[in-house]
């Protein structure tokens, strides 16, 4: 028998919502079977429409709860079958009120019609407010298959932008970075604390192994392997918890004729310069705040490991974008570093110091300095999460970071005070970005 509390790595919250695909029914059957086994009323209940749980009796109204659950420790609370023969579930789903009825709350989030993936659209339910824990489903079935209606549930537009090609075969990395981007899975997460069950691993053990290890070097969160329907789910080893990066790339460039972020400097745009400086950089999490619309922007943030998130109102200023990355970010990260997308002449030494100094103390702010003039990227610890939210304007950290009394990191690298704000700085950028390459790759 597996308690609940092994399979979600802590005792089970009072509302948990499971979404994504390849499994959410499988999954919300064990748990309140084994919640149920333990003497506790379990509300089963749906944000959709579902299948119905063949195992439970339904009710049609929370008036009918109390009488109900004498009869049956769970039980579903929707309405009458709908002509695909599926279940709808109230609306709107009063969680406060439902709370006071049951010892626990498991809500089947979306659908995906049995397929092992989908593609999730806008229309799509988030998951519900005032969901304890949300816990993402990811079927290890598709890997290996091809990208067909059978695999996925809709074929879209999007695919390309996860490395999805229609008739190809799934593969684990594009499936790690479709569940965590924020117009994938992970956009429907909300504000809810997430895990990820990577599922139907007795039916693609091997799937599932790869899916979990694509996963793990995106996301340091909790992972979960196993099967719902065997009832055996296993804790993937956690990564050490770590600083999450924000590149911030939302700003109108105001000062440079064109699209400065794209502009070609030797082989590679600005941006991608500025996204590759990372590449070898241990940390929590990797996002791109970048303009509405701007899929090159999006794309070249997919290819480097990034997960690309846009800043709905960047004319609001630089708040606006700190506010969209910081509520992108792992919720597990250690504190914050904030870099900028037109600084492209980091160096891997410089990262690494900076990394090694938040290391020894991650409770502090760090900023590096040339020759006294301090630079980016900036370290904000988690104790300071909330005053960064409440910035407002074009108001940053350089607004408040000195009443923090920073560490600062006097470095011999000019590339953490070089921006692209001014064509004019174009060639000095350029010949020291060459320069520090040179070195890294000599390195």
């Amino acid at each position: 028998m597996i308690h609940p509390k092994l399979i979600l790595g802590h005792p089970l919250p009072q509302v948990v919502t499971v979404f994504g695909s390849g499994g959410k029914t499988a999954l919300l059957t064990l748990l309140a079977r084994r919640l149920s086994e333990g003497g506790a009323r379990v509300l089963l209940s749906t944000s959709t429409k579902v299948y119905p749980f063949p195992d439970f009796p339904m009710v049609d109204d929370t008036s009918a709860l109390p009488a109900a659950f004498e009869s049956s420790p769970v039980v579903f609370l929707g309405r009458q079958l709908n002509s695909e023969g599926k279940l709808p579930g109230p609306k709107p789903l009063d969680l406060p009120a439902l709370r006071r009825l049951a010892d626990f709350i498991l809500i089947e989030g979306d659908g995906a019609r049995r397929r092992p993936l989908k593609v999730h659209q806008p229309h799509d339910p988030m998951v519900p407010a005032g969901t304890d824990l949300a816990i993402m489903v990811l079927g290890a079935s598709a890997l290996g298959s091809l990208v067909d209606e059978n695999s996925l549930h809709r074929l879209s537009k999007s695919l390309p932008r996860w490395g999805l090609v229609a008739g190809e075969p799934v593969k684990a990395d594009a499936v790690a970075r479709m569940a965590l981007d924020s117009e994938g899975y992970f956009g429907k997460v909300g504000s809810a604390p997430l895990h990820i069950l990577v599922n139907q691993a007795d039916a693609a053990p091997e799937g599932a192994r790869e899916l979990a290890l694509a996963l793990r070097r995106r996301w340091t969160g909790p992972i979960f392997v196993g099967s719902a329907e065997a009832g055996e789910i296993e804790a993937q080893k956690p990564a050490p918890s770590r600083p999450a990066l924000v590149l911030l790339a939302a700003g109108a460039s105001s000062r440079w004729p064109g699209d400065k972020l794209h502009a070609q400097i030797g082989r590679r745009s600005v941006l991608e310069w500025s996204l590759a400086a990372w590449r070898k950089s241990a940390l929590e999490d990797r996002v791109l705040v970048h303009r509405p619309g701007d899929d090159q922007s999006a794309v070249a943030a997919l290819e480097a490991g990034f997960r690309p998130v846009a800043c709905e109102h960047p004319a609001r200023g630089l708040s606006e974008s700190l506010r969209t990355g910081l509520a992108a970010i792992n919720r597990e990260a250690s504190g914050l570093i904030l870099a900028l997308g037109d600084m492209p002449a980091l160096s891997s030494g410089t990262l690494k110091r900076l990394l090694s100094a938040i290391d020894e103390n991650p409770g502090r702010a760090h900023r590096p300095r040339f020759e006294g003039r301090p630079g980016h990227p900036v370290h904000i610890p988690r104790a300071r999460f909330g005053e960064i939210a409440a910035l407002s304007g074009d108001r940053g950290p350089r607004d408040v970071l000195e009443s923090w009394h920073p560490i600062y990191l006097d470095l011999e690298d000019e590339g953490v005070v070089l921006d692209l704000d001014r064509p004019a700085e174009a060639d000095r950028v350029e010949c020291h970005l060459m320069e520090v390459r040179e070195n890294d790759e000599a390195g």
